[in-house]
């Protein structure tokens, strides 16, 4: 095992500062007049300054604004000889960069100059560590669990055997679980009744596991004991975790059909009531004469589009400034669109996914079905998916990266190749595979500890991704394996 320290009485030639400046700790060491005596290496480096540039400069003038109520308070306690652990402020360096900067410092402290006087700081050592990486991802994780959080719809993420981890909150209300109850390590088979168990045992688990994903209908059990009719999405999480089976977890996204189903009741129990009940829908609703010309429309049409009743008026859905596009981005083309599928062919359409522009410039994603009315014309029912879209991104976007290095992982990888290659054949150009690992990544653990083993992988990481290009891709198959995949410039 390779030493801990450097025993400087045997080292002839090696200062205090080599041994400091091998360091990946930042380490600023203060006189009594608290300006900067000594920085090593890793300070440097974080804050853009070169060789003594940051002699005699006070920290204080370093730290950001909205933090130095906080550092007056930590230098205070300094003065009065106390050790402040665990502190933490954001520094911006010479280059603009914000460092979160997280760690302890030591007063130096000297007899009184007149006796029965108190002893006087002289100095401050303080050694802390960058993390400004781990708190913006901590930032992105709150953002992403708010999403999951505002989301009308019931999200859960469960473990390969049955057990959630986490439900949120149109979760609970749809199960009937109070915001406090704990969920952690509860079954999920509870939110099933006893048939659907079964069918998610034996037929949805095995297909997430199998292709990554299940999307289909199932039920839940709602809060008073009902059966709730739900589209059901189940997406399949690879472990980032040695050892352990993958995937290591599941997220299910479940939206309630209820309000669907029984709007599609409302509106086939009477023509008399279509005005008050589709105006009370939250699906946006359009009617076209057979000539393809809408006739009528729900206030829930008008806000989704983004369109004024005058806009709505008149209008003819396969109209090409429609411009709706398809889940690959490709237009649809005008006989495609699905009210001009059902004037064409009198048959209805359902579960359409297409994205329209707003006249805002925002795009729209829109589960669209169509209807033949018996009189004529045809009626379309549409539901805004796009925050749903969103959130499954998201949980997509976690499934096919590295949680430790933020690299593409396995699966990511083997997903994203295939175009990469693809791309490069059409321009005519070669890429290159380039596969490694880690020498001794296992004596740097058994040495250091993960700690230090995670910092190897994430400086590997660093490495890799400052060396990829735009359309490179670079990723950590798993352990201390990497590859990085270059297409030459054209």
């Amino acid at each position: 095992m390779p030493p801990t320290a450097i025993d400087l009485d045997v080292a002839p030639g090696i200062t205090l500062a080599d041994v400091l400046d091998g360091t990946d700790e930042l380490v600023c060491v203060t006189g009594a007049d608290g300006r900067i005596t000594y920085v090593n290496r890793a300070w440097r480096e974080a804050l853009g300054f070169a060789g003594d540039e940051a002699a005699a400069i006070d920290p204080g003038t370093l730290v950001a604004p909205e933090h130095r109520g906080a550092y007056a308070a930590v230098v205070r306690r300094l003065a009065g000889g106390h050790v402040v652990d665990g502190f933490e402020a954001v520094l911006v360096g010479r280059h603009g960069r914000r460092v979160v900067c997280r760690g302890r410092a030591m007063p130096t402290m000297a007899p009184p100059l007149v006796p029965g006087d108190r002893a006087r700081c002289v100095g401050v050592r303080a050694f802390y560590r960058d993390v400004t990486a781990q708190r913006r991802a901590e930032s992105v994780r709150g953002r992403l669990s708010a999403i999951v959080e505002a989301s009308p719809n019931y999200v859960a993420v469960i473990t390969r055997a049955g057990r959630f981890v986490h439900l949120n909150r149109a979760g609970r209300q749809l199960v009937g679980l109070a915001e406090d109850a704990p969920v952690d390590g509860r079954p999920c088979d509870a939110a099933h009744p006893p048939a659907e168990r079964a069918r998610y045992r034996d037929e949805i688990l095995p297909a997430a596991l199998a292709d990554g994903r299940w999307h289909g209908e199932s039920v839940l059990v709602g809060a008073c004991g009902e059966a709730v009719p739900v589209e059901f999405t189940v997406v399949a999480h690879p472990s980032t975790r040695d050892g352990e089976p993958a995937p290591y977890f599941l997220s299910v996204i479940a939206r309630d059909l209820r309000p669907q189903r029984a709007a599609e009741a409302a509106l086939r129990a009477s023509e008399a009531r279509y005005r008050s009940v589709v105006d009370a829908l939250a699906e946006g609703v359009v009617v076209q004469d057979a000539d393809g010309v809408t006739t009528a429309w729900n206030a829930s049409a008008a806000r989704i589009l983004g369109l004024s009743p005058d806009e709505l008026a008149g209008r003819r859905p396969v109209d090409p400034a429609w411009r709706a596009v398809r889940e690959d981005g490709t237009p649809f083309a005008l006989e495609d669109l699905p009210v001009a599928h059902t004037l064409r062919t009198g048959e209805p359409l359902d579960g359409v996914s297409m994205g329209v522009p707003r006249p805002d410039g925002e795009w729209r994603w829109l589960r669209v079905a169509s209807r033949p009315l018996p009189q004529g014309g045809a009626v379309a029912t549409f539901v805004d998916v796009t925050a749903e879209r969103e959130a499954a991104a998201a949980f997509a976007a976690l499934s096919a990266h590295d949680e430790l290095t933020g690299l593409l992982n396995r699966r990511g990888f083997f997903a994203e190749a295939p175009g990469v290659l693809a791309a490069a054949a059409r321009a005519g150009r070669a890429a290159v595979l380039l596969y490694g690992d880690m020498n001794r990544f296992k004596q740097l653990n058994d040495a250091h500890g993960h700690a230090a083993g995670d910092d190897g992988l994430r400086a590997a990481a660093a490495a890799l991704r400052a060396a990829a290009a735009p359309g490179d891709l670079a990723a950590r198959l798993g352990g201390d394996e990497f590859v990085l995949l270059l297409v030459p410039p054209a």
